[in-house]
């Protein structure tokens, strides 16, 4: 999740455009609601959504929506359930895992731009 591993960031990159390859083919299908639920805390993200998503069928509508939590306790809560439920962190120690994910989010929390009422922000 460091921004600076080009490598990591090329795979995110990939995964994520499988991931918006499979939500289009099921709006064109069947669906009539899809969540993108991926790391878009970059306006530079948010347009290649909305760019993709409009490309494909000016129809289909984008909404991005931000949650906010500055509540220690819930943030603690959170993170502690992550480390004990994700795959990304099975066979580590807790507080190692802690420390990680910590890192991850001072990752993102470096790299985040606010979602803004713009038509794409």
């Amino acid at each position: 999740f460091d921004p600076d591993n080009a490598a990591a960031v090329s795979m995110r990159e990939q995964a994520a455009a499988l991931a918006m390859q499979d939500l289009l083919d099921f709006l064109d299908g069947q669906g009539q609601v899809a969540i993108f639920d991926a790391t878009n805390s970059q306006k530079k993200r948010r347009q290649w959504i909305w760019n993709i998503v409009k490309t494909r069928n000016a129809n289909h509508h984008v909404v991005f929506v931000e949650s906010i939590c500055d509540d220690a306790i819930i943030l603690n809560q959170n993170m502690r359930s992550k480390i004990a439920n994700s795959p990304d962190f099975s066979g580590m120690p807790p507080e190692e895992a802690l420390a990680d994910l910590r890192k991850r989010i001072s990752n993102y929390e470096n790299a985040y731009q606010q979602v803004t009422n713009n038509q794409v922000s």
